[in-house]
């Protein structure tokens, strides 16, 4: 079907919170494995 003005701004939104969803995985990763030999599990799953 057509593609308006809103779908692309969706998009892009959803796009740039992908990214920020990618970098705080990275983040993630990369705190737990410097606070080992503790682990982060009283705070929730991730």
């Amino acid at each position: 079907g057509p593609i308006r003005a809103g779908d692309i701004f969706a998009s892009w939104v959803a796009h740039d919170l992908l990214h920020m969803r990618q970098l705080l995985e990275l983040h993630w990763a990369y705190v737990t494995a410097e606070m080992a030999p503790y682990k982060p599990d009283y705070a929730g799953e991730w």
